[in-house]
């Protein structure tokens, strides 16, 4: 029975590989077959963390495939069991999943909203980890806003995002490179907001 277990553990393992490799590869429709094979074994079925974690996976895959619903469904599922379990992080993250899913919905308020819901949860920790995942919802809600060309709130948050990788780069939660890394991106989303806020030469002419 032990072995028995053991396979289905490892077959799982494989089915999820083989999700990821496909989806590196933009082939979605293979990724879903391979997700929901995993989905199905008996390792995740009586296994809570499994669970959750292919739950994310299939969250994912179906947003690649234009399938919102079902993108939105798998990710509750995952972040009710991620709430169950005090997991702050992948509750966060399956929320970032649900925000894109409202997105291509064209709820881009509820999108933000989201966001902003999920940043809250994690606001002030310490976790490391969580830290990061934080970064990656401000990352998040900056794309939103400035699609949303509300550019004066895009410049605040990416104020945030600075003041949190300088403070994670000091007490050593990041490494450097990977600081300068998501510094670059932030500079370079802020120069966009820049230029659409700024008054043109004509504009500060015709004011004086």
């Amino acid at each position: 029975v032990e072995s028995r277990g053991l396979g289905d553990v490892y077959k799982r393992q494989a089915h999820i590989i083989r999700s990821r490799a496909y989806a590196r590869l933009k082939n979605e429709k293979k990724a879903l077959e391979y997700a929901l094979a995993a989905f199905h074994t008996d390792s995740v079925q009586n296994d809570s963390t499994a669970y959750m974690n292919v739950c994310q996976i299939l969250s994912n895959c179906y947003i690649e495939l234009s399938r919102q619903n079902e993108a939105i469904e798998y990710a509750t599922k995952a972040i009710q069991i991620a709430r169950s379990q005090g997991n702050k992080s992948v509750e966060a993250t399956s929320m970032i999943s649900i925000s894109r899913a409202q997105n291509e919905l064209a709820q881009k308020d509820k999108a933000i909203e989201t966001l902003d819901q999920a940043i809250e949860l994690l606001q002030g920790t310490t976790d490391p980890e969580e830290k990061c995942t934080l970064i990656s919802l401000y990352m998040e809600k900056l794309r939103n806003i400035m699609i949303q060309e509300k550019n004066e709130e895009a410049i605040n948050t990416g104020k945030e995002v600075e003041a949190l990788l300088e403070k994670m780069e000091q007490t050593g939660d990041m490494q450097e490179t990977r600081v300068d890394m998501h510094l670059g991106y932030l500079y370079s989303f802020l120069c966009d907001c820049l230029l659409y806020t700024s008054p043109s030469p004509r504009d500060s002419t015709s004011s004086r």
